[in-house]
């Protein structure tokens, strides 16, 4: 896999599956420990947009309404229901109306204030816990084979390094990437710019994968500054991105395509053809979002440990193209007896 990678799609399919190979070689005897740190960050990850939801009356009010349209099977007392309630519209006054209005655009205005906190929120969060768990998973999938790697190490990303760095190395990362969404959205504004900016915004895939490797490169370099973090990223990810494109495909767009395509047509069916109830169609939506989830939740370690695969051999061919220096993502724990690093001698 030490071989610079090109844009042959055949050769980038082999490299693929050699990554995910070497990924699942390298989970066994580990996997229960990632999926329990997953289903930690996850949680963690929730924090946020619970308490948003607690802290909004309307939403606890409207859950027990929710639930009743959805499972009530009296089709008769729902008419009685939209009957009564048309009456009723029917002989409101006029200035109730008016009331009723300002009432809605005040709560819709509500709405949208609580959206961009809970949004704001979860920004925040991410920039300051979640991605430094993120650095640490990557901590774990890059050590797991060289040592011992327990619950603790999910939390390297606090413990080792500049952490102000870090929070600063996700926060330019996500700003390079969101920055060519946010300007091919205004592109559409106007109509002569539609096809350039449907292709810019295809060049937002490329900037993802030039900046695969940051996390790993904090995780495996804590000492480094965020503006080489970036730096490397963008120049060592040349020739790869096409593959990890591919491993995108194998571990997380394929299975979740299936499982989505899968509802619909099962839906679309039992709508036009067998007329079933809406009860059991909205039951068997939860039961597919469940199995959604839990097979991302199950292919997210293979995932991850592919890209860590992946950025290992991105690391020696772009120390070996003089990409990195040989003083620049040196793990001790690499070291061998002969005093040789990656096959680069150490100096010093």
């Amino acid at each position: 896999m030490n071989t610079l990678a090109n844009f042959n799609i055949r050769d980038a399919i082999d490299a693929a599956k050699s990554y995910i190979a070497a990924g699942n070689q390298r989970l066994r005897g580990k996997k229960m420990l990632v999926y329990f740190c997953l289903i930690l960050t996850g949680i963690f990850s929730m924090i946020p947009s619970i308490l948003f939801m607690c802290a909004n009356p309307d939403v606890t009010r409207a859950l027990p309404e929710i639930a009743k349209m959805a499972f009530d099977r009296n089709e008769s007392s729902q008419q009685t229901y939209s009957l009564s309630s048309s009456q009723d519209t029917e002989y409101k006054s006029e200035g109730a109306r008016l009331a009723e209005k300002v009432q809605a655009r005040d709560k819709a205005r509500k709405q949208t204030m609580i959206k961009y906190a809970e949004s704001a929120a979860n920004n925040v969060y991410y920039f300051l816990i979640g991605g430094i768990l993120t650095i640490g998973m990557c901590s774990m999938l890059l050590r797991m084979d060289k040592r011992e790697v327990g619950f603790k190490d999910l939390f390297n990303g606090f413990t080792s390094g500049n952490y102000i760095n870090k929070v600063i190395a996700l926060l330019l990362k996500s700003l390079i990437r969101n920055a060519i969404p946010f300007i091919s959205t205004l592109m559409l504004l106007l109509p002569m710019l539609w096809i350039p900016a449907l292709i810019v915004s295809l060049l937002s895939y490329v900037v993802y994968y030039c900046l695969f490797m940051v996390e790993f490169i904090l995780a495996d370099d804590p000492g480094i500054p965020f503006t080489r973090a970036i730096a490397i990223s963008f120049k060592a990810s040349s020739g790869y991105k096409l593959t990890l494109f591919i491993v995108d495909i194998i571990t997380e767009k394929l299975p979740v395509a299936i499982v989505t395509f899968g509802y619909m047509f099962w839906a679309l069916k039992a709508i036009l053809v067998d007329d079933i109830s809406i009860t059991r169609l909205t039951i068997t939506g939860i039961v597919t979002i469940i199995v959604f989830y839990v097979a991302k939740l199950i292919l997210k370690p293979l995932h991850d440990a592919a890209y860590a695969m992946a950025y290992e051999d991105a690391k020696i061919t772009g120390k070996s193209y003089g990409y990195i220096s040989h003083f620049e993502l040196y793990d001790p724990e690499d070291e061998i007896d002969n005093g040789e690093y990656d096959g680069i001698k150490v100096f010093g």
